[in-house]
């Protein structure tokens, strides 16, 4: 085994990952798509380990924020924008297109289980 390294067994897959490089696997795309209730043809899932992969990859190549500086300069002085009353929409016209309204708020079917 090469130094600095680790091997990562699943019943499926066998990888050898570098120290600090992370490869995504079929088996990590399908348990993403499980707990996020989607499905993905072979091809797709595919594309999705590239594409996650390389999502990874990119976010390990950001550098650490130096934090021997404050990152913001307490001397510039923020210029806000002024609080001007604008005309609003009237509030019978944004419920009349909702198909229920209850309590001053749109009611949507649920769509989880408990």
């Amino acid at each position: 085994m090469l130094r600095n390294t680790k091997t990562h067994t699943h019943p499926q897959q066998v990888y050898v990952m570098k120290k600090g490089m992370k490869k995504i696997l079929k088996f990590d795309v399908e348990k993403i798509a499980a707990l996020s209730k989607l499905s993905f043809e072979e091809k797709e899932c595919e594309l999705m380990e590239k594409e996650m992969t390389a999502f990874v990859d990119f976010v390990g190549d950001i550098p650490d924020i130096q934090d021997d500086s404050p990152l913001i300069d307490i001397d510039d002085v923020m210029e806000l924008r002024k609080d001007v009353v604008q005309n609003t929409i009237n509030r019978d016209d944004l419920f009349k297109p909702a198909p229920q309204v209850k309590a001053g708020c749109i009611v949507v079917p649920l769509i989880t289980n408990k």
